[in-house]
């Protein structure tokens, strides 16, 4: 990440990364003990995939009692766009999101 802007290489970068945003377009909501059991991932890697994803605006992070969900954020033209990019390689059925 260079001088706080996020960029396409820090969202698509790792395969994981890939598996966890077609993870979030496929559910409506997600644990974070569901991602980290999907994608396994430790704690600390996985939380920083999620960090770059909620400040690049791709999820959004709900606090409820002690859990944190995740959503993708649907509204964002990058996030329609990484959908659409998804949906064109055939990475996901043209239902979702």
């Amino acid at each position: 990440m260079e001088g706080g802007k996020i960029s396409l290489e820090d969202i698509l970068g790792a395969r994981n990364k890939i598996r966890m945003l077609k993870l979030f377009i496929k559910r409506e909501f997600i644990t974070f003990s569901e991602l980290r059991r999907a994608v396994r991932l430790n704690y600390n890697t996985l939380k920083e995939y999620i960090k770059t994803l909620v400040d690049a605006g791709i999820i959004k992070e709900y606090e409820i009692s002690r859990f944190r969900i995740y959503e993708l954020n649907k509204d964002d033209p990058k996030v329609q766009s990484l959908v659409y990019l998804f949906k064109v390689w055939g990475e996901i059925e043209g239902n979702n999101a």
